[in-house]
């Protein structure tokens, strides 16, 4: 049958599907009647649990948020010898996708044209992305639309075996286009499977762009010490980028406001100094004292600590409850944040369904996009310590 008539029929089964109110056809489709709300455990008479279609367990996407410290502020006490046992053990879990905490290509651009809503911001977290972009965009003569094109077209003459002979110089090309496309971790990824000779004196490479790379990869960030090196083991080509800024239009201008009002306030003190953190920074003490940070990764990742982390961070603001409401405002432009994360997540997966998916995330991100994304029809959440027991 012809791509068009396919086309043509899948929107006629649509049309006929809203025509008659979706739940009709979608029974006989299904070939049995979908279960009554009440008959949906832990479903309420307002509202529908999307979490059960008719799908194997086994094939659902299945996508394990990471927390993470900043490995940044780790400063000279890192060593990516503390990673090993981590590694082992994502490396068994075997993810098809990895993601991190950076802002998306289209993300960026479209905050590009309402910079003035977000003063600073770009400037903050994605500097490095634009200034290398825009410089491979000038060095191309491509818009960072045309030069994703161009790298999507590299990505696949890589996997020819025909292209083998040529494959360091199909690198460098990548790095470039991927550079100007603002696909800023693959880049460095692809950087990284470079042979030294070639990050050195490559022609296609701008100098100031090499440099910048060579001090990337060796940058202590959960970025390029747990993501990359994680790709780089299971020879990934790529790394995606889930993070989200463009809730800063709304926070920025109750940020100041918001501060002076918790000037004294018991509830929001008291919060600073959680138990939560205090034993956070014992055991990461201990972790590298140990010379392993697996045990401090399971402890991130727990319930206990997601929840006292949402409480010392979050429910704090509706025991301040401060007239203004700024308080819940902060809660609610979080929650904002995250589900634009999630969003992200979500269509990442969208294009690789039954796939393992695995992100790179900050500590405080996690509770809530596990929350968000196990509501999603088809996708299974995992936790590390199923990874770590799995791999036992």
């Amino acid at each position: 049958m012809r791509p068009e008539i396919i086309r043509r029929t899948a929107w006629m089964l649509a049309s006929v599907f809203l025509l008659a109110g979706g739940t009709g056809l979608l029974t006989s489709c299904a070939g049995s009647k979908p279960p009554a709300v009440g008959q949906i455990q832990g479903a309420s008479e307002r509202t529908v649990d999307l979490r059960y279609p008719p799908l194997d367990e086994a094939a659902r996407t299945q996508v394990l948020i990471l927390a993470t410290p900043h490995l940044a502020t780790l400063g000279d006490k890192f060593d990516s010898s503390l990673l090993s046992s981590l590694l082992v053990k994502l490396e068994l879990f075997k993810p098809d996708i990895i993601a991190v905490e950076q802002m998306p290509p289209h993300v960026i651009q479209a905050m590009q044209s309402r910079r003035e809503d977000f003063p600073g911001v770009l400037e903050q977290f994605a500097g490095i992305i634009i200034g290398l972009g825009q410089i491979a965009q000038e060095r191309l003569g491509l818009s960072r639309y045309e030069a994703s094109i161009a790298a999507n077209e590299l990505l696949h003459r890589l996997g020819d075996p025909a292209e083998s002979s040529d494959t360091n110089r199909i690198r460098a090309q990548l790095v470039v286009h991927l550079l100007a496309a603002y696909e800023y971790a693959s880049a460095v990824l692809q950087w990284s499977y470079m042979l030294e000779a070639e990050q050195a004196h490559s022609d296609i490479i701008p100098q100031e762009v090499a440099d910048d790379l060579m001090q990337q990869v060796g940058v202590s960030s959960e970025v390029v010490s747990v993501a990359i090196a994680l790709a780089r083991r299971l020879g990934l080509q790529k790394v995606e980028a889930i993070d989200d800024h463009t809730d800063k239009d709304l926070f920025i201008p109750l940020a100041d406001k918001l501060v002076a009002q918790l000037q004294g306030n018991p509830a929001f003190e008291s919060a600073t100094a959680a138990p939560i953190y205090v034993e956070s920074s014992q055991r990461l003490e201990e972790a590298i004292e140990n010379g392993d940070l697996l045990p401090y990764y399971l402890f991130l990742n727990s319930t206990e600590y997601g929840m006292a982390d949402v409480d010392a961070q979050f429910h704090v603001f509706f025991r301040t409850q401060l007239p203004s409401g700024l308080d819940r405002a902060r809660s609610a432009v979080w929650e904002l944040r995250n589900l634009n994360m999630a969003a992200h997540i979500r269509r990442i997966t969208a294009m690789h369904p039954g796939k393992r998916v695995l992100v790179v995330i900050g500590a405080g991100h996690k509770p809530f996009l596990d929350v968000y994304l196990s509501q999603m029809m088809d996708v299974k959440v995992l936790q590390l310590s199923e990874i770590v027991s799995r791999t036992q």
